[in-house]
């Protein structure tokens, strides 16, 4: 009997999103909602791949147990 170690990889995720307000004031006392300005770009996604898949066929990690 033998154990082999084997991967699907190990990899990360990263997704980011922002967006930008401005509103003005009419006076000191109230602000224009008529005068906002929003803006909100798409995310931006990103992935590391840190270790390749290690397949069990190609995996140089046995150990004989019998």
């Amino acid at each position: 009997m033998e154990l082999v170690l084997y991967h699907d990889g190990i990899q990360a995720s990263a997704s980011v999103k922002y967006g930008v307000g401005i509103k003005t004031k009419k006076n000191d006392d109230e602000i224009d909602n008529d005068g906002e300005l929003n803006h909100e770009d798409e995310p931006i996604e990103k992935d590391w791949i840190f270790q390749d898949p290690l397949p069990k066929e190609k995996s140089t990690y046995r150990i004989s147990l019998g």
